[in-house]
């Protein structure tokens, strides 16, 4: 039997617009002394990631660190006694402008600000911290191995260093320290149907073909990290996540088209994960367990790992999407594999057959 898995990665946009107000002024400079106002990028969103990710409290925390004149980011950051200008502020929108609940003013002295902000801020306040060699940290950052947990896990969202600024920029069509949020973790989710076997036909799979799926489980998964210079670091915890087959999943065509072809159904739910190796260098090798019957009759599970030289990684900002597809007619094994953007859906193949 064949067994086919599509690893898909979907570019993983931030999936919250945290707000935009009209262009009042066509000026791209403003007074030094002017308060500091933050300008969030318009997101492109995608309705099935908007709906998924909510637990977004609609404010977020920002640091902002002083430069003096003639100094920069860049070449600086790892000065010592560089002074934290802003610390762990909640950023709200007020009056149609995104701003703090203290008013913070632009310095006057020839110096630039460098700003790091995260979301959301309620959540997450009392996990982070900052210094401006690092940015935004959180340490010992945890996720549930709970399959579809995206309703429960906290939306991970860091913005783009926003460095070396002396006044509120004009960018996104509106003015303010430029804010780009992105999600720093991941999702992984696991579909299956059978192959796409184009000489099937009639209207129905012969009882001796039919599959249904048993059980499905996703072992040896880091559920912990350091997030630091904005990537993962120190994963620890590996975990298990439980049979995600509540019920037998019976596979089907779909005869009704010409030509027939198999339907996907999930195995396992849209699920927030730290990003890491698929290969689990030092520990375990990330796998997945496959339970099922052909023709009524229990078959030895399916065991698979999931490193590819192709998808390596599970990226943070991004959608995983294995596909896995169940021939009735082949008695071997392949594996290979090639990731695609989020609009790509063409994905690429890792064959797993047994």
């Amino acid at each position: 039997m064949k067994i086919i898995i599509k690893g898909i990665i979907l570019f993983f946009a931030a999936s919250v617009i945290l707000g935009l107000h009209s262009c009042v002024s066509n000026e791209n400079i403003e007074p030094q002394q002017s308060e500091i106002w933050y300008n969030l990028a318009p997101v492109k969103q995608n309705s099935t990631t908007k709906a998924a990710f909510s637990p977004f409290d609609g404010t977020f925390g920002t640091f902002a660190y002083k430069f003096e004149a003639g100094k920069s980011y860049d070449a600086n950051k790892n000065d010592a006694g560089i002074e934290k200008y802003i610390d762990n502020a909640q950023i709200s929108k007020q009056g149609g402008v995104w701003k703090g609940a203290t008013s913070y003013f632009w310095p006057k002295d020839g110096s630039s600000l460098t700003f790091f902000s995260y979301a959301p801020y309620d959540n997450l306040k009392n996990k982070v911290t900052c210094t401006p060699a690092n940015g935004i940290m959180f340490t010992d950052y945890k996720v549930s191995a709970v399959v579809g947990n995206l309703s429960s896990e906290t939306d991970l969202l860091v913005a783009d260093v926003a460095k070396d600024l002396v006044y509120n920029a004009y960018s996104y069509f509106t003015s303010g320290v430029p804010t780009l949020f992105k999600h720093k973790l991941c999702t992984v989710q696991f579909l299956i149907s059978y192959a796409n076997e184009p000489a099937r036909s009639g209207t129905d799979i012969a009882d001796a073909d039919k599959i249904e799926i048993t059980s499905f489980q996703l072992q040896n998964i880091y559920t912990q990290g350091d997030f630091v210079s904005n990537g993962w670091t120190n994963l620890t915890s590996e975990k298990d996540y439980p049979n995600s087959v509540s019920s037998k999943i019976e596979l089907e065509y779909d005869f009704v088209s010409s030509p027939a072809r198999p339907v996907d159904a999930e195995l396992f739910g849209e699920t927030m994960m730290i990003p890491q190796p698929t290969n689990s260098a030092g520990g375990n090798p990330p796998t997945i367990i496959i339970g099922y019957t052909k023709g009524g009759v229990v078959q030895a599970p399916a065991v698979i790992t999931l490193y590819t030289p192709s998808l390596p990684m599970w990226e943070a900002g991004k959608k995983i999407i294995y596909r896995i597809s169940i021939s009735t007619k082949d008695e071997y094994i392949e594996f290979s594999g090639t990731p695609s953007g989020w609009d790509d859906l063409s994905g690429g193949d890792i064959n797993v057959g047994v």
